[in-house]
């Protein structure tokens, strides 16, 4: 069984929802409202309980926040993973950590260097490297 095609946006009014494509294109059941312009970062991925998504975004506090696909449905995550700049990029990714994999969330720190968090096995974010970008602006 293969996991259907999900589109992740924000509309105009600011909420964040998804489209799904499975014989045909429907609505899915996630709902965010968050900062207009907020950047959207996701990653997906097969465990033994099924597919799983991460969505991180920037919240109202100018975080990176996380929503959660598990077991079938969207579950609120961790509401300050990190501070989030206004109008910063953000990025995740999958790195494979022993038998497992963990993730790995990059927000800009400011305007020359990004922050990497990296999930620990034991749970929990930690801080990473600071990567500087080579922007001079």
């Amino acid at each position: 069984m293969t996991s259907p095609l999900r589109v992740i946006f924000q509309n105009p009014k600011g909420w964040i929802y998804e489209y799904i494509s499975d014989k045909g294109w429907k609505g899915g059941k996630l709902t965010i409202e968050a900062p207009h312009q907020t950047p959207l970062a996701a990653v997906s991925w097969k465990s033994p309980r099924g597919y799983q998504i991460r969505l991180d975004y920037r919240s109202f506090s100018n975080d990176v926040a996380e929503a959660m696909f598990a077991d079938g449905e969207w579950k609120a995550g961790i509401e300050r993973i990190a501070p989030c700049m206004i109008n910063s990029q953000l990025a995740v990714t999958m790195v494979p950590n022993g038998a497992s994999k963990s993730s790995r969330i990059y927000s800009q720190l400011d305007m020359r260097q990004l922050q990497e968090h990296s999930w620990l096995a034991a749970g929990g974010w930690a801080v990473g490297n600071v990567i500087p970008t080579g922007t001079t602006q």
